[in-house]
């Protein structure tokens, strides 16, 4: 969060049991590659999907192997057609194949740098919802959607 005047804040934490516990507060500048991303993500919330592609594509660009950007970038393209296409929007069948083509990309980019990370299962889900988006053949109801209200936080370190 970026803080509105210089000066004196205090932090307060707590556990949502209220049961409290053990925490550790790091108070650092942001790096640009947090900047870009997180200014995708106001972007994705302002609905500006054709500028939060390319700051997605910004972010990867500094840091290409934060698999949430390319699941956000995914998820501005969705939303880009979503929005051109209103009430006539009909799922995968309203991308283009260019588009389509993005959108996979990004899934088996994202798939991949989870499974390197050892993350085996949201990378399963990720190959299932390119396969979905590829063949037409859904497994489950929700396996291929426009995007989510809030696309993904980039992982903490």
């Amino acid at each position: 969060t970026t803080l509105p005047t210089a000066g004196e804040y205090k932090a307060v934490a707590s556990s949502f049991s209220g049961q409290g516990g053990s925490y550790e507060l790091t108070v650092r500048s942001a790096t640009e590659y947090e900047l870009v991303y997180d200014r995708a993500i106001e972007l994705m919330t302002s609905e500006d999907f054709g500028e939060a592609i390319e700051a997605y594509t910004a972010a990867i660009s500094l840091d290409p192997n934060d698999p949430s950007a390319y699941l956000g970038r995914a998820d501005a393209h969705w939303g880009q057609v979503y929005l051109a296409e209103g009430e006539n929007f009909k799922g995968p069948e309203s991308l283009t194949p260019e588009t389509k083509e993005a959108i996979l990309a990004d899934y088996e980019k994202a798939a991949e740098l989870y499974a390197t990370r050892g993350e085996t299962d949201i990378a399963t889900a990720i190959r299932e919802q390119a396969e979905a988006l590829r063949t037409g053949q859904t497994t489950s109801p929700d396996a291929v959607e426009p995007p989510a209200a809030e696309p993904l936080a980039p992982e903490a370190e």
